[in-house]
């Protein structure tokens, strides 16, 4: 029993370090991106960012009626704004392709896909290249 706990434990660690890519660290990342956010969205009530696909993938959902109410172009540029942030945030060791900006007028939201989300997309890859990356 013993030995299946340790083959276990040792199965998880190797699955947790794996996912997060070299120590991308996504807490801290999601607790400095917080304390940023309002340099890009100032009027942001509610955010959820979330690691996906093993981490080459990031959902960021926003809530706040102000944004909400501003034209797709404009949160288009916001989209790309947040999507350089996130990346001098996480350093150039990081496995970020792609991302999804989700942003829904209810200021206490904590769904990650809300009824009245509207989708952006934010490319890293791309993103990456405009940094030199």
């Amino acid at each position: 029993m013993r030995l299946i706990s340790k083959i276990l434990s040792v199965g998880l660690a190797v699955t947790v370090f794996s996912s997060c890519h070299e120590g991308l660290d996504f807490d801290k990342l999601q607790k400095n991106f917080q304390d940023s956010l309002s340099t890009v969205v100032p009027t942001w009530n509610a955010m959820k960012l979330k690691p996906e696909n093993d981490g080459t993938q990031l959902l960021l959902v926003i809530g706040d009626p102000t944004f909400y109410g501003t034209s797709n172009d404009f949160k288009t540029k916001k989209a790309d704004e947040l999507g350089l942030m996130i990346l001098r945030m996480a350093g150039k060791n990081n496995y970020l392709a792609s991302g999804t900006l989700i942003v829904t007028k209810d200021p206490k939201n904590q769904s990650e896909s809300p009824e009245d989300g509207q989708k952006f997309a934010i490319d890293f890859s791309a993103l990456k290249k405009q940094m030199g990356q």
